[in-house]
């Protein structure tokens, strides 16, 4: 049986799309036949709490995946609680102790095996000749961690998850770079063909202004005070979510982190994804399509690849543009947009289930 490691230190304590991704990856590697081990940190080391939806993976998959949580010593997380707020320079240092940690360990391993890791600094230690060291570049990074290309020389596999992605990271390195997108459990995310009308509009995921909160609210204010059968939704959480709902009436809903994001996704008959920059592929978009939840998203290279083909709206990154697309939508014939919905779900289907993906992953590991 062949092995594989699948390192994400943060999966434990935070829930984001490259978590998501990874616990899909070590879930479907599972279940086609390879022996998973699942390499994270133990929160409590950091003064950190563990994550529900971890818990609730953990619990799942016990008889299948063999977890193992790395302890980060005490004058470790010391140092962490004293850098500046922005996650991403806790990170770093994070993955640099999580690294130097991961790495003694799995470098005296004395068997071939895979390893996938998804935050560039998270395995920059790995020097064995028994272990293949994949990097599954999920973004291009914000200012402050443009210094990681040097980082790039201890991986044996680059995969990006987007040619936008792949775009980027080439810059830095002369090796191949494979792109192999994310996937959707079409399972799970069944498509719900019940919609008669658009009444319920939805934001899910991270609640920061640059994955477009803000406009979202501004929309909702706009078209709540016209239209008395609309409703909103916001599902998720963030820094600042007390703030963002203090003086909101009834038609905006916020409902917090969830464990089943697919019940609300057929319940709402719109999503809006406004976020100001490329974040490569969006996992929420690819779930949106699966369900028929129609899709109203920035104009991007890969959001066109998924959408322009009658998946879906795109709109550039301006407020007035989306305010005309919800609109168009509203006034559109529900004839046409259900047709809309089934575009999406085949889209999903013959393109990005795991089923496909995760062949198309094995094929660059191996």
């Amino acid at each position: 049986m062949k092995e594989i490691i699948i390192n994400q230190p943060r999966v434990s304590y935070y829930i984001g799309g490259a978590e998501m991704l990874s616990m899909d990856h070590a879930r479907f590697l599972c279940l086609k036949g390879y022996k998973v081990r699942l390499f994270t940190i133990n929160p409590y080391s950091v003064k950190l709490q563990y994550s529900k939806r971890y818990l609730k993976f953990k619990n799942d998959f016990a008889d299948k995946i063999k977890f193992i949580e790395i302890n980060l010593k005490p004058k470790h997380w010391s140092i962490y609680n004293t850098l500046p707020g922005e996650d991403r320079y806790r990170w770093n240092y994070e993955s640099i102790v999580y690294s130097s940690i991961f790495s003694n360990i799995v470098n005296k391993f004395k068997i071939k095996i895979t390893i996938i890791s998804y935050y560039i600094l998270d395995a920059i230690g790995v020097n064995s000749d028994l272990i293949t060291n994949c990097l599954y570049l999920c973004g291009a990074p914000r200012e402050i961690d443009i210094f990681q290309g040097s980082f790039l020389y201890p991986y044996n596999r680059l995969i990006a998850i987007t040619n936008e992605v792949k775009t980027y990271w080439q810059q830095f390195t002369s090796r191949i770079i494979s792109v192999v997108s994310s996937g959707v459990d079409i399972e799970r995310f069944y498509f719900y063909n019940s919609r008669k009308e658009i009444n319920k509009i939805l934001y899910l995921g991270r609640i920061l202004k640059r994955k477009g909160i803000e406009a979202f609210l501004d929309l909702a204010c706009l078209f709540g005070d016209k239209n008395n059968n609309l409703r909103f939704e916001v599902v998720g959480d963030g820094p600042n979510l007390e703030r963002y709902k203090a003086g909101f009436n009834e038609k905006i809903k916020f409902v917090g982190n969830v464990d089943d994001p697919e019940k609300y996704l057929m319940e709402n008959d719109v999503i809006i994804c406004f976020s100001e920059y490329g974040e490569g592929l969006q996992g929420v978009i690819l779930e949106a399509m699966a369900t028929g939840c129609l899709v109203i998203a920035t104009r991007t290279e890969i959001n066109s690849s998924l959408l322009s083909n009658g998946g879906g709206i795109l709109v550039d990154y301006d407020f007035d543009d989306l305010v005309k697309s919800v609109r168009g939508i509203l006034n559109m014939k529900i004839s046409y947009v259900n047709q809309m919905r089934i575009n999406a779900r085949k889209i999903i289907e013959d393109k990005y289930s795991w089923d496909v993906k995760i062949n198309e992953l094995i094929e660059v590991i191996e």
